[in-house]
């Protein structure tokens, strides 16, 4: 698989995406205020320095232009995709004979910006770094299936090519439930800044590209419904060192889960390990740091020294000694769970 600029990074499911989409990238020019209720302008691509479509509110300043198309996967199975709601950080698209209601769009607009800006705020990244808008495609499940190849996924984040930009692509009726729709975002929109900061991301493991996400699902869902993912909790009161020990190992730099039980199962030991080293080992600003440590590693530095130097513990200390914590805690999960988002 490869990933550097043509990665796929989906909520419970992985695959791989590249080329050129069939869609237009024209659109009318703007001055950054909301325009209202015109649809027309943004139905062959994205308004270049304006708004078109629906407006909402989402973020400050001005968004830079991005002329190139949505991925060639999403426009494959979709072609008919107008620009339905604009704002200055994100936009969403939808098919143009779309069942939602103009209310529904805005709204969901409105809940993608908030896990976006939640997910800037937990990074520590600021919101300039993300001036070129995220695009998000609302499409019913079939067409979801066909696009992704993911169906059982609740979403799937793109990555940019030099050529397409990048994605995050839902399922209509996932919308109907709002936890599970908090929750998605917020992870896959991680993906979207983790992958802006470093394209080039072959020399990172699944556990770290995935474990992230899946934190910040996590404290976007108990931050808003006190309901962290649904899936995580399920494998982790059973875990012990040896689920650790297989995640590190099948989803390290090469992804060897089989099917959706396994990719739950590895996403659940990667995510609790992150949170593992922001409370029990009190890394306080740990998705700061693993995103600094993702940067200098896509820009060519090791994984392993820089995550020493930049979380001050060795990776393979931390590894072990979450692993002897889970065993530690197999008969306690209050212990297990206390002081974190799982709690």
């Amino acid at each position: 698989m490869v990933r550097a600029f043509a990665g796929v990074a989906l909520a419970l499911a992985v695959g791989c995406s590249s080329g050129e989409p069939a869609g237009g990238t024209g659109g009318a020019a703007g001055s950054g205020g909301l325009s209202g209720t015109g649809g027309a302008a943004g139905a062959a691509g994205s308004a270049v320095g304006g708004f078109a479509g629906l407006g909402f509110e989402c973020g400050t300043g001005e968004p830079v232009a991005d002329d190139r198309p949505l991925p060639k996967d999403v426009t494959a199975a979709a072609p008919n995709l107008e620009l339905a709601a604009t704002s200055r950080r994100i936009e969403v698209w939808a098919p143009v004979d779309s069942p939602l209601l103009d209310s529904e769009v805005t709204d969901f607009g409105k809940g993608s910006c908030q896990a976006l800006l939640f997910d800037l705020d937990v990074h520590q990244v600021p919101e300039a770094d993300l001036s070129t808008r995220v695009r998000i495609v609302v499409v019913d499940g079939p067409t979801f299936d066909l696009a992704t190849g993911a169906p059982g996924a609740y979403g799937v984040a793109f990555s940019a090519t030099k050529s397409t930009t990048d994605a995050v692509i839902l399922p209509a009726d996932g919308l109907e439930n709002l936890v599970e729709l908090d929750d998605t975002l917020a992870h896959e929109l991680t993906h979207v800044i983790s992958g802006r900061a470093a394209p080039y991301d072959a020399w990172l493991p699944w556990w770290l590209i995935e474990g992230i996400a899946v934190l910040s699902g996590s404290q976007l869902g108990k931050k808003l419904h006190d309901q962290p993912t649904s899936f995580v909790m399920d494998w982790l009161d059973i875990a012990d060192g040896s689920d650790a020990e297989l995640t590190f190992q099948r989803y390290g730099l090469e992804d060897q889960t089989q099917n959706l039980g396994e990719v739950g199962h590895d996403q659940a030991m990667s995510g609790f390990f992150i949170e593992f080293l922001r409370v029990k080992i009190g890394i306080a600003d740990v998705q700061k740091r693993l995103l600094g440590v993702m940067r200098k590693v896509s820009d060519g530095d090791g994984f392993d020294a820089t995550f020493a130097a930049d979380l001050g513990v060795p990776l393979a200390q931390a590894k072990a000694d979450y692993a002897k914590f889970l065993d530690d805690t197999a008969g306690d999960l209050g212990k297990r769970y206390a002081g974190t988002v799982f709690e």
